[in-house]
C-alpha cells in the first residue's frame, strides 16, 4: 500500500472507530434522557458531518492531485504555454472553489456548536432550578419536621409537669390527713 492510501485510509479507520465506541457507550447509558439523546443524536450529526466533509476534502485532494498530474503531462508531452496557463488558472478556481466550501462548512460547524452550547445551557439552568425546587422542598421538610420534634417534646415536658404536679397533691393530701 502507498502512503496515499494510508494516509486517505487511516483517518476513515479512526474516525469510524470513534463513532462505534459512541454508538456503544450511546447504546449502554441506555438513553434515560430524551434531551440528551436529541443532544448525542446532534453530536452524531455533527461528525457525520465532519466526517462528510473530510471525504470531501480528501476527495478534493485527489483530484487535484489528478489534476497537477495532467497539467504536469500536458506540458511535458504538448510544451503549450498557452494550455498550462488554462490548467494554472483551472487550478486556482478550483482551490478557490475547495476554499469557499471550506469556509462555509466551516461556518455551519459553528452555528451548530452555538446551537448545541445553547442547549446545554438551557439544560443547566434547568438542572440548576430543580435542583433549587429539590432543595427548597428538603428546607420546608426538615422545617415541619423541626417544628413535629418541639411540639412532641413540649407535649412531653408538660406530661412531665404534669405527673409532678398530681404527685405533689397526692403528697400534700396525704400529708393533711391524720
Amino acid at each position: 500500500m502507498n502512503m496515499k492510501m494510508i494516509r486517505v485510509i487511516f483517518p476513515l479507520l479512526l474516525l469510524s472507530l470513534v463513532l462505534i465506541s459512541c454508538e456503544a457507550a450511546d447504546s449502554l447509558s441506555g438513553g434515560k434522557d430524551p434531551k440528551m439523546n436529541n443532544n448525542k443524536d446532534m453530536m452524531r450529526d455533527r461528525e457525520r458531518m465532519e466526517i462528510e466533509m473530510m471525504r470531501d476534502r480528501e476527495r478534493m485532494e485527489m483530484e487535484m492531485m489528478r489534476d497537477r498530474e495532467r497539467m504536469e503531462m500536458e506540458r511535458r508531452n504538448f510544451g503549450m504555454q498557452d494550455e498550462q496557463m488554462k490548467m494554472d488558472k483551472q487550478r486556482r478556481q478550483d482551490e478557490m472553489n475547495f476554499e469557499k466550501e471550506r469556509i462555509a462548512a466551516d461556518e455551519e460547524r459553528r452555528k451548530l456548536d452555538k446551537e448545541m452550547q445553547k442547549e446545554m445551557i438551557a439544560m443547566e439552568e434547568s438542572r440548576l432550578n430543580m435542583e433549587k425546587e429539590m432543595m427548597q422542598m428538603r428546607l420546608e421538610y426538615e422545617k415541619e419536621i423541626m417544628q413535629l420534634q418541639i411540639e412532641h417534646e413540649k407535649a412531653m415536658y408538660d406530661l412531665r409537669i404534669q405527673g409532678e404536679t398530681d404527685i405533689l397533691e397526692a403528697k400534700k393530701g396525704l400529708q393533711s390527713q391524720p
